[in-house]
């Protein structure tokens, strides 16, 4: 499906204050859980208001645009202790 927009003149009634035209800046902005699956899907986050993304199974939670923000949901705190140095299980076991 493919958007045109054709330019507008002053005597146009198309673009009103009830119904504005769409602009190519209007976008949602839409966050995967990448735990929870539905179907063949990865789950879509919830979005609050203070700019959080949550999933509803898992906790998951993203805030974009804050690089320095980490997930503190239970599959989050498992991959990062298993990835950081020192947290990294052996395979052959302890002595």
């Amino acid at each position: 499906m493919a958007l045109c927009f054709q330019p507008m003149g002053y005597g146009d009634s198309r673009a009103t204050s009830s119904n504005p035209m769409p602009s190519l800046t209007d976008t949602t902005l839409v966050i995967r859980c990448p735990y929870s699956l539905v179907g063949i899907k990865h789950r879509t986050l919830i979005a609050h208001k203070d700019g959080r993304f949550v999933c509803r199974d898992c906790a998951h939670t993203v805030r974009p645009g804050v690089p320095e923000y980490r997930c503190t949901c239970r599959l989050c705190l498992r991959w990062s202790r298993e990835t950081t140095p020192g947290g990294v299980k052996s395979p052959v076991g302890t002595c």
